[in-house]
């Protein structure tokens, strides 16, 4: 399955996208939406992964925009694993209530840790409640690729997301749902990448094709 990752500013652009794409991330990092217009698009009938990174809005806003997202109809919900406790808690609350998948996510740009350091961080998210745990890491080698999937082996089908960034990375995205991946993400062109490495959608899907 791919989910289709989109950065979404602004409602007209948000909602052409819900006709094209069954399964969307709204990454919420940047929006210039209102309260009433995220409702209006999270209450979409398509299965929705609302995301807010941190950067434009501090940590108090973002939090009111995913509980809006939450409470509007969002599938699931991305929350950083460095996240204020008191505010994930009760994100997930709201979420379990809403019937709203937690995906609790753990980002590296620099490079990608020990493999038992990550093993941690999913042990500790999923203690944490989370329904599924992202892991994305810069690999500086391909060494680095293989920790990162070989991953999937100690966790349930569905539980995890191990992915690589930057163009090195990119087999991880590819491989991700042959080893127990849930989805994966892309992007909806080569040039608007929400995510260093992200493969566009109509190529991911032609690459799927030809594996099958």
């Amino acid at each position: 399955m791919i989910c289709v990752s989109i950065n979404a500013e602004n409602y007209d652009d948000c909602e052409s996208y819900l006709t094209q794409y069954s399964f969307i991330e709204f990454r919420l990092d940047n929006t210039k939406m209102t309260d009433d217009e995220i409702r209006r698009l999270f209450n979409a009938s398509n299965k929705l992964i609302a995301t807010c990174r941190p950067g434009k809005y501090d940590d108090e806003m973002r939090h009111k925009i995913l509980l809006n997202a939450v409470k509007s109809g969002a599938s699931y919900v991305d929350i950083g694993y460095d996240s204020d406790i008191k505010k994930m808690n009760e994100l997930k609350s709201v979420a379990k209530k809403s019937f709203c998948k937690l995906i609790i996510s753990y980002h590296n740009y620099e490079n990608t840790p020990e493999k038992s350091y990550l093993k941690n961080i999913i042990n500790e998210s999923l203690r944490m409640g989370a329904d599924i745990v992202k892991i994305a890491c810069k690999p500086i080698n391909e060494s680095d690729n293989i920790n990162l999937l070989s991953l999937y082996k100690n966790y349930p089908k569905g539980k995890l997301i191990s992915l690589g960034m930057d163009n090195i990375g990119r087999i991880t995205r590819v491989a991700a749902t042959f080893l127990g991946a849930p989805f994966t993400y892309s992007s909806v062109e080569k040039d608007e990448e929400t995510a260093p490495g992200q493969i566009d959608v109509h190529s991911l899907k032609k690459i799927y094709e030809l594996m099958r």
